[in-house]
């Protein structure tokens, strides 16, 4: 029993790493011990780490078989932390084949749940998630509003990386929004945060941060991009969401849909436009299922007036 207890804490340190390979042992290993003992929802736990590690290798399909294994899992045992820990998967492994709607939904029903528990560690990361779901669409305003909420929960927290992951979220939001120079500030803030405890994004989930520094460079000439991302480099995560926040004034954010769901419909089974939550629901899928595309940003200059 000691032995599986250092499981998570190792298989996590592997994946924060990028060591993915040597993860994936340790998921395995505690795996094979919970089954003996019957420990369920440790056995979920480490089919959901599978899921997770195959995710960055690209395994989109193996990803999924592990997410819906750890959603059934704890569902026969009456485990609800362990069934919330697989959606998120499900809803990280949608987002990142370009299955929107599906990883919305997903991300909505979590939300509820982390909500009526107060949980913001995973407040934070699913509401980055949708924040990213609402950039990916094109939805600007929207996007702003989710990861300000997602930064505000990061903060409760006390996590940099989470920190670090709202930043780059924004980034994405003001890129989208025509505010390459903001989006170029919140990069250098994220950069230097994960700096700051020695664990900098491994290259295989870099797709997001890349997609953003990508679409931010192609409007910024490189002294431009480079002042930005240095000035952000020098300030706090608190800081650099004042800095941005002042340059486009009290922005008042759109009030947040309705995240209710229907008690009498468990995440498994919920629809949304008539589409099963599947891994097999492919409608929504992009050819490039590493880097969703991004939507092309207007670009504001300073006095406010929109350019090509």
């Amino acid at each position: 029993m000691g032995t599986l207890q250092t499981i998570e804490p190792l298989a996590s340190l592997a994946e924060m790493a990028g060591d993915y390979e040597r993860a994936v042992g340790f998921h395995e290993e505690g795996l094979r011990m919970a089954e003996n003992l019957g420990l369920w929802p440790e056995a979920a736990d480490r089919l959901t780490g599978l899921g997770s590690t195959a995710m960055p290798t690209g395994d989109h399909e193996r990803a999924c078989e592990f997410h819906q294994r750890a959603l059934r899992l704890p569902a026969e045992h009456s485990f609800k932390p362990g069934e919330l820990h697989a959606e998120i998967g499900l809803g990280l492994g949608a987002r990142r084949e370009g299955r929107l709607d599906g990883a919305e939904a997903h991300m909505r029903h979590a939300l509820e749940w982390q909500t009526a528990m107060f949980f913001e560690p995973g407040r934070a990361l699913v509401l980055t998630e949708l924040g990213f779901v609402a950039e990916q669409r094109g939805e600007a305003d929207e996007a702003l509003r989710l990861h300000l909420e997602g930064w505000e929960s990061a903060r409760n927290t006390g996590d940099v990386r989470a920190l670090a992951l709202a930043l780059e979220g924004l980034a994405g939001a003001h890129s989208l929004a025509g505010r390459p120079q903001n989006a170029a500030l919140l990069l250098g803030a994220a950069h230097a945060a994960r700096t700051s405890v020695g664990m900098p994004l491994p290259s295989a989930v870099r797709g997001g941060v890349d997609r953003v520094t990508a679409a931010v460079r192609s409007h910024l000439d490189e002294d431009a991009y480079r002042t930005a991302h240095d000035r952000g480099g020098r300030l706090t995560s608190e800081q650099a969401v004042v800095a941005v926040q002042g340059q486009y004034g009290n922005f008042q954010p759109p009030a947040p849909p309705n995240t209710t769901v229907p008690h009498h419909q468990p995440p498994r089974h919920r629809q949304r436009h008539n589409q099963p939550l599947t891994c097999s629901n492919t409608s929504e899928s992009h050819p490039d299922s590493t880097v969703p595309p991004m939507i092309e940003p207007r670009v504001v200059d300073g006095g406010g007036a929109q350019r090509p």
